[in-house]
């Protein structure tokens, strides 16, 4: 099972990719995998994710930044130190 973590993660990833209309599979072709990988990451029955390279591939891809992914609004607007709440944001996401 995902954790509520990685649950956001990719939801916010799939959100970008439905705003840029992209489908699965041209996704999945601009990351290197099938187009089924893709409906297992997405599914919340499935413990498969992104990993932390497709991640910045999205990020390029879509042009958003990384901390966009990982940190909600909120959270970038009270971090003191950004870097240390994205890793650990990021750690949270790898567990």
């Amino acid at each position: 099972m995902k954790t509520l973590c990685q649950q956001n993660v990719i939801f916010l990833i799939k959100q970008l990719r439905e705003r840029e209309g992209y489908s699965q599979k041209r996704l999945s072709d601009e990351l290197g995998v099938s187009a089924g990988q893709i409906g297992s990451i997405e599914s919340l029955k499935s413990s498969h994710k992104y990993t932390l390279e497709q991640i910045w591939q999205v990020c390029r891809l879509f042009n958003v930044r990384i901390e966009d992914i990982f940190l909600s609004k909120a959270e970038q607007a009270e971090s003191e130190n950004m870097i240390d709440s994205l890793i650990v944001k990021i750690v949270e996401y790898e567990q």
